[in-house]
């Protein structure tokens, strides 16, 4: 699943408006969510992670065990 996303984060970098957003988000004031990284890649997902001596998997495993929670969901439809 790494591999895809960064097969389409290598693809949204070419995009004219994956590149505008990405300057907004740049200019963001830098304590703001907004102006943090907003995909990921091979390199942010994984390798420095593992180079940082954490397990991705177990990681993610961790965060979902924690914030999961079906009642905190809302569904929106638009159309």
């Amino acid at each position: 699943e790494i591999h895809a996303i960064d097969s389409e984060h290598a693809k949204n970098v070419q995009d004219p408006t994956w590149r505008l957003f990405a300057l907004f988000n740049a200019l963001a004031n830098p304590e703001s969510p907004v102006s943090r990284f907003h995909t990921g890649d091979l390199e942010t997902l994984y390798t420095a992670p593992r180079k940082a001596g954490s397990d991705p998997v177990v990681a993610l495993k961790s965060w979902f065990d924690a914030h999961y929670c079906p009642s905190r969901m809302h569904l929106l439809t638009f159309g």
